[in-house]
């Protein structure tokens, strides 16, 4: 290989090193360099922030819906044990519960398609979802209460619902 030599009179007249350095940081290179650093972090940003690009896991919904999960819970557990007696019906309401979860995340993933949520949505997705996910099991919450309340009596449609007196 050959050795690369620098003759004296090609180093005569340039700055030291640390001035040819901050010279060649002149006005307009610092702002390409400054919109460059930009660039590339609102290219990663998604990356870097906590939990990267993936929705959010259950557990992390937070205390919007956390409520509402502890009172869907509660409510369950008290259909079950009320009811515990009609095998047939606790088979059902299982097998309802299981097919509403599947529908509340087939929904949130209808509502929010992308592959990347942080990119497309911006920073308030995991607000947004956590929204509707709170008003889905809100939902949920108030067709189970009606096993718990009962339908006044004379109402024909109620199937498994209970009947009240007036």
């Amino acid at each position: 290989m050959a050795k690369l030599t620098i003759s004296p009179r090609r180093l005569q007249g340039r700055p030291a090193t640390d001035e040819r350095h901050y010279q060649s940081l002149s006005p307009t290179r610092l702002v390409a360099w400054l919109l460059l650093a930009v660039f590339v972090l609102a290219a990663h940003a998604p990356a870097l922030t906590a939990g990267g690009t993936a929705p959010p896991p259950p557990d992390e919904n937070g205390p919007m819906d956390a409520d509402a999960f502890a009172e869907m819970d509660r409510l369950y557990a008290e259909i079950l044990e009320r009811f515990g007696d009609d095998t047939r019906f606790i088979d059902k309401l299982q097998a309802s519960q299981k097919a509403w979860q599947r529908y509340r995340d087939a929904h949130l993933e209808a509502l929010y398609p992308a592959d990347d949520k942080m990119l497309e949505y911006g920073s308030a997705y995991r607000n947004c979802r956590r929204i509707a996910l709170a008003a889905l099991t809100r939902e949920r919450i108030e067709h189970l209460r009606r096993w718990l309340q009962g339908v006044p009596e004379g109402e024909v449609c109620v199937g498994s619902l209970p009947r009240t007196s007036p």
